[in-house]
């Protein structure tokens, strides 16, 4: 009997100290939740508003353009220029990590020219003729494109360009490139066949390079018009 009770005593003993045991083994603790007043952008990662737009699966994305862009060469201002982005364009690349978009091999845009959403470009017609009174005073030079001198496609092509859109260099392409209308609006191109084009500045007049010997300058609008196309 003696020993019967010492057998028990001590498979008692044996169960007590297993139960504490077991009771007090490790578990794995619950994140501490931030106190009570504290930041929330001290605990969330900050997001970079250059990421919020639209990503393919291999980390291709789309941007718009918000300023007129140099395509280049290579992911600095330091490479060759090969064009111009206007405002709105929309365009898609990946990114180099530096702050470059690369469009294809040896073709990029600086991704702070751009944005997420489409833009407003705010040009209208008025901001067209704004532009192109600039120039008035600068002599006809037959090829010319730049302030040195310009014929007439290379007038609209440069005043167009200031803006952010890129338009071709003869009178047929640009006419080609434009949207037909009938009825002109300040701004839209004035064209006499393929050898001739101006900017519409309202009430039958145009902003326009003529000839050899004028200037640039508003002038009535002539005969033999043969039609109007808008750019914006």
């Amino acid at each position: 009997m003696t020993r019967n009770r010492s057998r028990l005593s001590t498979s008692l003993l044996a169960a007590a100290v297993a139960v504490p045991l077991l009771a007090t083994a490790p578990a794995t603790a619950a994140p501490a939740a931030p106190a009570a007043g504290a930041s929330v952008a001290a605990v969330t990662p900050a997001t970079s508003p250059l990421a919020a737009e639209e990503m393919t699966p291999d980390g291709k994305i789309t941007r718009y353009v918000t300023k007129p862009a140099k395509l280049r060469k290579g992911p600095g201002t330091n490479y060759a220029a090969l064009g111009t982005y206007r405002v709105g364009a929309k365009i898609t690349g990946y990114r180099t990590g530096n702050g470059w978009i690369k469009i294809a091999e040896q073709r990029y845009v600086s991704e702070w020219l751009t944005s997420a959403t489409p833009p407003s470009t705010g040009v209208t017609g008025e901001t067209v003729l704004t532009e192109g009174r600039k120039y008035f005073g600068i002599m006809y030079k037959y090829g010319g494109n730049t302030p040195a001198g310009f014929d007439c496609s290379g007038y609209t092509q440069y005043v167009y360009g200031q803006l952010g859109y890129t338009l071709p260099r003869t009178v047929a392409a640009q006419k080609a490139k434009a949207t037909p209308v009938s009825s002109p609006q300040k701004g839209d191109l004035v064209f006499w066949g393929s050898y001739h084009v101006g900017i519409y500045a309202g009430n039958g007049y145009v902003y326009d390079s003529g000839k050899p010997g004028l200037p640039v300058q508003k002038r009535k609008i002539w005969s033999g018009v043969s039609g109007y196309g808008r750019v914006l």
